[in-house]
């Protein structure tokens, strides 16, 4: 959602309009586009800079309107991937590791006859997911393997050296060392979801490995029905099931 923001004719976003079969399909947002059907269930677009017929109105920008695929006396279908895997991928110049990159993007249609010369159905499904690294580089603080058992001594050859207080008694802890029967066996287990340090260090020893995992599962339908040689209907429904974490 709001990945398809576009300028036209000098304006700004919001002024656009798009439309799925004729349909508003306009993310309220910034006024981009709210869904994005499969690439195979598109049969045609059209875009409009200038002079847009009174039938669309309301933008100043572009006029967008996709069309999806319907179904015919024949059945006809597809399937497709793509796939970039992280065991295909090169290294990058100056890193010591691939980048944890991994995207899958596949899909199939299938349309034909409910009653031939009269009545269609058209299905398409598209599927997605991929893992992105985000922000590399950056360093966080973890607890170390002995400030997991209480002991917290590191702190103490630190610049500013933190002392850790009792706080029953309110004095220091002899040697920083929290003795085990007051660690709570509940923030024990805390700590240990942790990752352990990858860096030297008791301060920013953690380098992040943050990702940006999508998974889409999208859905179209498509029931096209012809009632004489000058009229015909049609019903099309859509339903996705996008992840992202």
């Amino acid at each position: 959602v709001g990945g398809g923001a576009l300028s036209v004719n000098g304006l700004r976003e919001q002024f656009n309009n798009f439309q799925l079969d004729g349909i508003d399909n306009n993310e309220t947002l910034v006024n981009s586009i709210a869904y994005y059907p499969s690439p195979e269930a598109i049969q045609e677009f059209r875009v409009i800079t200038t002079n847009a017929p009174a039938e669309f109105g309301r933008a100043g920008g572009a006029i967008t309107n996709l069309v999806t695929k319907s179904g015919g006396n024949a059945f006809h279908g597809s399937a497709w991937e793509f796939n970039r895997a992280k065991g295909l991928a090169a290294k990058p110049t100056f890193a010591k590791d691939k980048p944890d990159f991994s995207q899958n993007d596949f899909g199939a249609t299938l349309g034909g006859p409910i009653k031939r010369d009269k009545t269609f159905f058209f299905l398409a499904y598209h599927g997605l997911k991929s893992t992105i690294p985000v922000e590399a580089g950056g360093k966080v603080t973890v607890p170390t393997a002995k400030m997991r058992r209480g002991d917290f001594s590191e702190l103490l050859g630190l610049a500013s050296p933190i002392t850790i207080y009792d706080p029953v008694t309110g004095l220091p802890y002899p040697g920083n060392v929290i003795p085990s029967s007051q660690i709570d066996p509940v923030a024990q287990r805390y700590l240990n979801v942790y990752p352990l340090p990858d860096l030297p260090g008791v301060t920013n020893n953690y380098a992040t490995h943050r990702e940006k995992n999508s998974t889409f599962h999208d859905f179209d339908g498509r029931i096209d029905h012809t009632l004489g040689a000058n009229d015909a209907l049609f019903l099309r429904g859509s339903y996705w099931n996008d992840k992202f974490s």
